[in-house]
């Protein structure tokens, strides 16, 4: 047993003695205080002060051409390589301070900038639309389709019109739900109905006002197509009523033509039990020259007035 005992104990130099404790242990009984100098014996290496590193990394990040790192995107010189450059927000970014305070000038420079190369490059990379964060990303501070209506009636400079535009985000509501779970089968139904077929798209820039933009639902080779699907019966009446379409509805898809250089809208409007009856009015829309200029006109006031001083502001930080 006594061989036993002394078995299980630990050996002798497994104990630490107490004249090898840490000095740190002591403060508090026989020390009052410790310094890190006296913590250890070693020399602390030399480290180089925070704003050499941070020169030295922009550097280096610039020598390797980054162009995902957050530290390159606000530097004096940086430069969008990609779809990214048509933001509203990394274009106005781009440009010397003079030009950004100047919005007749700015406008100018993106009339010429925003070509026939640039609107195809943003509507390929943007067709997969809401589901995109590039889509989301171009329609900042930027006058859609879907609000023409809203913005030409409205007189309010920070309301949540404004805020929607620049971002702010929309309650996901039971229409919209429903709207997204059958745009598919209407499409299809749409496509049998015409025999013709339907392509998607991604969002269309105007070029001759590159604040404004639109997302139809879809494309045909002469035409755009839109989809509405209304929850309830009375809701169908909000697009469309006795054969004529609403205003907020012709301000978009009126738009969405200027946008798309399509001269026809085959404006689709599916039946509250479509899951059911697989019904779908089909309303004929032709373009309309002199309505769409003063539309235009109007956006463009509002935008001027009321959108880019907040993208000024926002940009100028």
């Amino acid at each position: 047993m006594q061989v036993n005992k002394h078995r299980v104990e630990p050996p002798s130099t497994s104990v630490e003695c107490y004249w090898k404790k840490p000095t740190l242990s002591r403060v508090g009984t026989t020390l009052k205080y410790i310094t890190v100098q006296q913590m250890s014996k070693k020399e602390v290496p030399h480290r180089p002060s925070a704003s050499a590193l941070y020169t030295d990394f922009v550097l280096e990040a610039k020598k390797r051409k980054l162009q995902h790192c957050e530290l390159i995107k606000y530097q004096d010189d940086f430069k969008h390589s990609n779809v990214m450059r048509y933001s509203l927000h990394c274009f106005i970014m781009d440009q010397p301070p003079k030009i950004q305070a100047d919005v007749d000038n700015l406008v100018d420079i993106m009339k010429t900038t925003f070509n026939r190369a640039a609107i195809s490059a943003i509507e390929e990379a943007t067709r997969m639309q809401y589901k995109s964060s590039l889509w989301y990303e171009m329609r900042y501070g930027r006058i859609t389709a879907s609000k023409a209506h809203e913005v030409s009636v409205c007189h309010t400079p920070d309301g949540s019109l404004v805020a929607t535009i620049m971002g702010a985000k929309i309650p996901d509501t039971i229409a919209m739900k429903r709207g997204r779970s059958l745009e598919l089968s209407v499409r299809k139904t749409v496509s049998t109905t015409l025999n013709k077929k339907i392509r998607t798209c991604g969002l269309y820039v105007c070029q001759d006002n590159p604040m404004l933009a639109a997302s139809p639902d879809g494309l045909l080779k002469d035409a755009i197509v839109e989809i509405k699907c209304p929850t309830k019966a009375k809701a169908k009446n909000n697009y469309l009523k006795n054969g004529i379409i609403s205003e907020k509805c012709k301000a978009q898809v009126q738009l969405q033509m200027h946008a798309t250089g399509m001269k026809k809208c085959y404006f689709c409007v599916a039946d509250s039990n479509f899951e059911e009856t697989k019904n779908v009015d089909i309303i004929l829309v032709k373009y309309e020259d002199d309505y769409v200029n003063n539309l235009i006109k109007n956006l463009y006031i509002f935008w001027k007035k009321n959108i880019y001083p907040i993208l000024y502001r926002s940009t100028s930080l």
